[in-house]
């Protein structure tokens, strides 16, 4: 759980535990052996105990009091305990609040929340308690790494909006999600300080400003207007355009001109990728009414959406007209009065057009005017109103609760039609030349992953380690620390989940193991390994939303786990491949597909949109004369890609999943079998690995008629066993049997 002011749980930004015993207990057991990286001793102030809990450090200070890290009765799992305020305490009506809204939240389902355990009003320190979520803030993932890949922005897309379904499901609004409330655990993204805002939504509370953080509140929270689920909504779409371009939607040089911003302003949704961006626009539309709810929200994600044509960039498609649904099944924003300019809280001329057409004119702080400027037409009270929060702008006195109730006054439905420039999707060159070869592993190199967040470099070798790079500069890899130990056997396939910090990896032991690499240099192993496979582990996958793990296995099955904060646990009955051992397997980017590859020639294709209750896509298809290798879907999920021993590369329009097509005459690979297929993240260009040392790349943004590029790729001195592209940068690795990795 995080603090809700401006030191947050952890001040670093990432959490890391040193726990005495035995690694795999994770919070359940052991000693703290010290204090953990951004939690601190307790003060003198502070209490050692709070009921049954006993208070090991304080986690951060907010707005409504201080957070700690406690025990139930010194053995149970890390919770974070969150202690109100004195002053907040002593005010009966919001003691009665916090316990009604705090019941209420222990009601909301778990999927990606941080559960509400207990809430005690009685004493004369009121405190709630929530399970304790490991890893940092989504705001301090951006602070540290910049803005997410669009991988990263589907899974988080899917989980808060998952989350926000539990949460109003339950009655409650969140009323200040943003990103330094959504933690990111090794298994996904959680939400959390959920149902307590409320009990601070009173007149008695008016002095503490009204309930929201200004940037990702909803223009009627901005305006002190009555709040529904849909500010959530809104705060969604937010949290969406911060996560895709590193800077919030709405700015100004002030808290004022901020909250003007969110009032009146367009919201800047550069970054976002096609698929998301007409959702995030209607999730963030000025009239509520206009926002889809928490339920349509998270059906629209999981149904099919827009993907950019091939000679349109993914972030220009242009908006829909008034009322009318696009093809994503998102009904556009009804236009509001249109202007031009921005409203600006410094040095800012604010012109509005009388009925009579005149131009009455403020300017805000003395000094010179500038070219910014507003042309609306407004009532005499909008125009006082606006002309009020210049002078308080002036000022320096208002404040979040005052601007509020002064913006409020000269609420007339006027709004601002979006107009955010779209941007460019992000286009990769494509790779060239001889490989850059890394060093380290001491046997045959299997696997090769590279993470979404483009930093960090994964590789598994037949000498039973895993071996990290940082490769956030590519053109500079660095080795990170010793490799990861504890598989039995060949490491034979690894992959990251959709936000990077869970690294999974399946061996020849029949075994799948999982590390939390939220800090790549020293990782650590989450849990007990899966035994379930019954036999050798060749191919481990995430679910694009990063809830669903995947492991094909020599027994001819593919097994499924849901993934949570607190494990991994078997969904239902493993999957029966499309023959007797399961070599290679891939999720569509959509997640409603999963290809299976196996040793049979043929490639099996399952719905999985519902993870627990799959169900297979007709027959499996054929083509392939010899073992299945490698199965890859192009990033628009449409195009399905197989590699071969018959040293070919098959390709199949899966646009329609249930009835897939093939797409003209396979490719000739680079030489011998063909180990390994992937797709560049931009989805123009396919790479291939051979056995004779090279790869060869094709311009696939015509799938039905692809061409080769270039010569093949040399480096490697031995079969190139396995490929990956960063989604982030898009370099290529590829992984050697001459015991090396190499990039280009």
């Amino acid at each position: 759980m995080q603090a809700d002011g401006r030191s947050g749980i952890n001040r670093a930004g990432e959490i890391a535990f040193a726990l005495v015993g035995d690694q795999a207990g994770g919070y359940w057991g052991g000693s703290v052996a010290e204090l953990p990286q951004g939690v601190t001793a307790l003060e003198e102030s502070d209490p050692s105990v709070l009921g049954p809990y006993h208070v090991l450090g304080r986690l951060g200070e907010g707005g409504m009091g201080s957070v700690y890290l406690g025990r139930r009765d010194g053995t149970g799992p890390f919770v974070a305990i969150k202690v109100i305020r004195a002053d907040l305490a002593r005010v009966p009506e919001f003691r009665e609040r916090f316990l009604r809204e705090a019941n209420a939240a222990q009601r909301v389902a778990h999927a990606a929340t941080a559960p509400v355990v207990d809430v005690d009003t009685a004493g004369s320190r009121p405190y709630l308690v929530t399970e304790y979520i490991e890893g940092p803030t989504l705001d301090a993932r951006i602070r540290d790494r910049g803005p997410l890949s669009a991988a990263e922005l589907e899974w988080l897309a899917t989980a808060v909006a998952t989350a926000l379904r539990a949460i109003h499901a339950a009655g409650l609004v969140h009323r200040d999600l943003k990103p330094s409330n959504i933690l990111l655990s090794p298994f996904g993204a959680r939400v959390i300080d959920f149902g307590i805002s409320r009990a601070l939504d009173s007149t008695t509370m008016l002095t503490e400003g009204t309930i929201g953080t200004p940037a990702f509140m909803a223009p009627e929270q901005a305006l002190s207007q009555p709040v529904s689920e849909t500010a959530d909504i809104h705060a969604w779409g937010a949290v969406l355009a911060y996560a895709a371009a590193g800077r919030p939607p709405f700015s100004g040089e002030s808290l004022p001109g901020v909250m003007l911003s969110v009032a009146y302003d367009p919201p800047v949704l550069d970054g976002l990728p096609a698929g998301l961006r007409p959702l995030v626009a209607r999730a963030m539309a000025k009239d509520p009414a206009e926002r889809p709810t928490a339920a349509e929200l998270f059906d629209l994600l999981h149904g099919p959406r827009p993907s950019a044509p091939p000679d349109e960039p993914a972030d220009a498609a242009p908006p829909a007209a008034s009322g009318s649904p696009d093809r994503s099944g998102v009904r556009a924003s009804t236009p509001p009065p249109a202007y031009t300019g921005k409203v600006a809280s410094r040095d800012a001329t604010v012109r509005f057009e009388t009925p009579a057409g005149g131009l009455d004119e403020v300017t805000s702080y003395a000094g010179q005017p500038t070219h910014q400027t507003v042309v609306q037409r407004q009532p005499r009270r909008a125009r006082t109103t606006i002309a009020l929060v210049a002078a308080l702008v002036v000022a320096g006195t208002v404040t979040v609760g005052v601007l509020t109730n002064v913006l409020s006054g000269g609420g007339s439905g006027s709004s601002v039609a979006p107009s955010a420039s779209p941007s460019v999707a992000p286009t990769f060159a494509l790779p060239t030349g001889a490989g850059r070869a890394l060093a380290g592993p001491t046997d045959k190199v299997e696997s090769v992953a590279l993470s979404p967040d483009g930093h960090t470099l994964a590789a598994g070798s037949v000498d039973q380690r895993v071996y990290l790079w940082d490769v956030t500069r590519p053109a500079s890899p660095v080795s990170l620390g010793q490799p990861l130990t504890g598989p039995g056997s060949w490491v034979s396939s690894v992959a990251f989940s959709p936000d990077s910090h869970t690294l999974a990896a399946g061996s020849d032991d029949r075994r799948v193991y999982l590390w939390d690499v939220t800090r790549p240099a020293s990782p650590t192993p989450l849990g007990q390994p899966l035994t379930e496979p019954g036999d050798w582990v060749r191919s481990v996958a995430f679910s694009p939303d990063g809830h669903t793990l995947a492991a094909g296995s020599g027994d001819g099955k593919v097994y499924l786990w849901s993934v949570t904060g607190t494990g991994a646990t078997a969904l239902g009955q493993p999957l029966q491949g499309p023959g007797s051992s399961v070599r290679s397997m891939a999720f569509s980017p959509d997640g409603h597909t999963l290809a299976i590859g196996s040793y049979n020639h043929k490639i099996g294709l399952w719905d999985v949109t519902q993870p627990a209750s799959p169900t297979p896509l007709g027959q499996p298809l054929t083509g392939p004369t010899d073992f299945v290798l490698s199965v890859a879907f192009s990033p628009n999920s449409h195009t399905l890609a197989a590699s071969s021993s018959d040293g070919k590369v098959y390709l199949w329009d899966v646009t329609r999943p249930s009835g897939p097509t093939p797409l003209g005459q396979p490719l000739a690979g680079p030489g011998g079998s063909v180990r390994s297929v992937a797709f560049s993240p931009d989805g123009r260009a396919l790479a291939a690995a051979g056995d004779n040392g090279t790869v060869s790349v094709w311009d696939v943004a015509r799938p039905s008629s692809p061409t080769a590029v270039g010569q093949p790729l040399t480096g490697p001195g031995a079969a190139v066993t396995a490929l990956a592209f960063s989604p982030r940068s898009g370099t290529l690795a590829a992984a050697s049997e001459d015991r090396s990795v190499y990039l280009w």
